[in-house]
């Protein structure tokens, strides 16, 4: 059985890398992303690679619990039909509802650019501030996702040695392809695990 796989972008620079990992993947697909931020490189591989790709912003709803609601099931109702397995959030940037994460529970993963539960939150954030405090150990955390900020149980964790970045930018990109790598084997990880199962 094919194992169905969506991805909740923002621009969508991780895109190009995870749909890479996935097409050399036996009994996996990406089938649908969702951008919301609109028109980027996500939607441009998407589009590349013959995927579903839609935009929906969280800015066209309503600044409410209501409108998060309503956001939300319109997210949900786009991967019901897709009928996914895995929920891969990459650049999503969004708390999704209870309603959403109790309905794809343990089907959400989430990258996030620091070793959890070290700097929880924004993203560009966690990367600056284990920078500037010359935190040790870096690099980032690949989770389920639950009701809080980056605190669902963990999946994988990919380490970047700090020391072998002479700039803040040399740290950073390093950060982004360790994110990638980490990203491609929870992926992996979870698609053999399912496949061993069936």
């Amino acid at each position: 059985m094919l194992f169905r796989i969506a991805l909740l972008i923002g621009k969508g620079s991780r895109v190009p890398a995870i749909v890479s990992c996935v097409s050399k993947m036996s009994g996996a697909e990406i089938v649908i992303i969702v951008s919301s931020m609109g028109e980027g490189v996500g939607t441009k591989t998407a589009q590349d690679h013959g995927i579903e790709a839609s935009v929906l912003r969280r800015g066209d709803f309503k600044r409410t619990p209501e409108g998060l609601e309503k956001f939300s099931e319109a997210v949900a109702d786009m991967l019901r039909k897709q009928k996914v397995d895995l929920i891969v959030m990459a650049g999503w940037r969004i708390i999704m509802p209870k309603s959403f994460v109790e309905e794809f529970e343990f089907q959400i993963i989430n990258i996030h650019p620091s070793i959890l539960p070290a700097y929880p939150g924004k993203g560009e954030e966690a990367i600056s501030r284990q920078w500037q405090e010359k935190a040790e150990p870096c690099g980032c955390t690949l989770h389920f996702i639950d009701e809080g900020m980056d605190t669902g149980p963990i999946i994988l964790q990919g380490f970047v040695e700090r020391g072998d970045c002479a700039t803040f930018q040399e740290f950073e990109e390093a950060i982004h392809r360790k994110e990638e790598e980490v990203l491609c084997e929870g992926i992996k990880l979870i698609v053999a695990q399912r496949n061993s199962q069936d």
